[in-house]
């Protein structure tokens, strides 16, 4: 027994000497090190930022759009919108239906802005008692006035977008007017009727397909203009619990509502955005693959070379008496070490660029095709806690490789080699 002792510790005390220099300072070391720092920078950078850009932008759709769409399936003869009765029995217990968290009417209608002789071609949204703006004030939307007071008894007043504004040269509290078409009974030819407005309120979301054309105004003003009666909308908007039962939802709904009217979701609307997304996830998959394995293999090469170089180091811990499985549990440990440093670092970089960008946008985007002004992060801890952990297990796989090739050295064979 004390024989034994005495051997664990020779071997023991030998292996902490042979690598106890050059194995954590070597070029090798740092290549293994340098490689799983890189590698948690891309992974931390792509899941975060990635994150950030969806959260962000199903916001902003969502925000100004419903999940899903209840409408008539049939336009009238001169190509306008017909009508559909809030005494459907599916909005009035609209409570009842599985998955949905809301459901509200809007009026919408095609019109024309024309100010300082100019015409602009917008879509006027008409918004009822049933309007949930807690996601449209709460996600910092509204940057300019307030929501337009349906109680006024002057002109109505209408809530526009930054950039039409801008287009427009209209300010708060301006009145502008605005021209629709309709169509009278019997006639072929539309007649406009002008109407006067006034600008309450500015919203900005980044998005060019709202930006650019959305105003929200009172569902009353338009039920008149459309010479439609109190309980007759364009549709019914839904919003539902969880967004990944959206398709679901709307084709339970679908079933509910046929034959008179038809669904469709907002992944249908904004199909060009959700193919966007799909895209990104395919880059990133891509980029943590290439980044990931070339990763694992400099760490594979860098166990290897260092085991090559402590050949001896393993003759003559097996001709002591070491067992394969403690020679390699030496090796285990500092490949660890390695791991572990690498983490360390890759964390404290990674983390640190991403918190400068998040506390002081240091990154600018173009609006315009990013849908916001600045690289966005999405603080998420289970998702970083998450990438530490996958990136420990699959590298630690990934060391079986070369340190059980310890197990096949010989000890004989092993001291000619050095």
């Amino acid at each position: 027994m004390d024989f034994y002792l005495y051997r664990v510790n020779i071997y023991t005390l030998l292996a902490r000497e042979e690598l106890k220099g050059r194995f954590s300072s070597s070029i090798i070391s740092r290549i293994a090190i340098v490689s799983v720092a890189v590698a948690i920078i891309f992974l931390l950078a792509s899941f975060l930022i990635l994150g950030a850009f969806k959260e962000n932008i199903r916001d902003k759709v969502f925000a100004f759009d419903s999940h899903i769409k209840i409408e008539k399936n049939y336009v009238n003869t001169n190509f306008e919108e017909a009508p559909v009765s809030t005494v459907a029995t599916f909005y009035k217990k609209w409570h009842e239906l599985e998955g949905v968290k809301h459901m509200q009417v809007y009026v919408k209608k095609m019109g024309m802005l024309n100010h300082n002789d100019e015409v602009f071609g917008v879509l006027f949204k008409g918004f009822g008692q049933d309007f949930d703006r807690h996601e449209f004030t709460e996600g910092g939307y509204l940057k300019e006035g307030r929501f337009p007071d349906t109680t006024k008894t002057s002109y109505p007043e209408i809530l526009i977008s930054k950039d039409l504004a801008s287009e427009t040269s209209l300010k708060l509290q301006d009145t502008v007017k605005a021209v629709f078409l309709k169509f009278s009974p019997g006639k072929t030819t539309p007649l406009p009727r002008p109407q006067r407005y006034i600008v309450s309120g500015m919203y900005e979301t980044g998005l060019d397909e709202v930006d650019k054309k959305l105003i929200f105004i009172d569902i009353e003003e338009l039920q008149r203009i459309n010479g439609w009666e109190k309980d007759q909308v364009s549709g019914f908007e839904v919003f539902v619990d969880d967004l990944d039962e959206i398709e679901t939802i709307n084709e339970s709904l679908s079933e509910e509502v046929w034959p008179q009217m038809q669904t469709h979701s907002i992944i249908e609307d904004y199909k060009p955005i959700f193919d966007w997304f799909d895209l990104l996830n395919t880059n990133v998959q891509i980029l943590i693959s290439i980044i990931f394995g070339i990763a694992c293999f400099n760490m594979i090469s860098s166990m290897y070379i260092l085991i090559m170089e402590k050949t001896n180091m393993v003759g003559t811990l097996k001709a002591l008496g070491a067992n394969d499985f403690q020679i390699a549990k030496i090796f285990w440990f500092k490949g660890n070490a390695l791991v572990l440093k690498g983490l360390f670092w890759g964390n404290l970089i990674g983390l640190g660029v991403l918190a400068l960008q998040y506390f002081f946008e240091l990154i600018p985007l173009d609006p315009k095709n990013y849908y916001m002004h600045t690289v966005p992060v999405y603080w998420n801890w289970l998702i970083i806690l998450g990438v530490n952990l996958f990136v420990v297990l699959f590298v630690n796989a990934v060391l079986f490789v070369p340190v059980f090739i310890v197990a096949s050295m010989r000890p004989i064979k092993s001291i000619k080699f050095a």
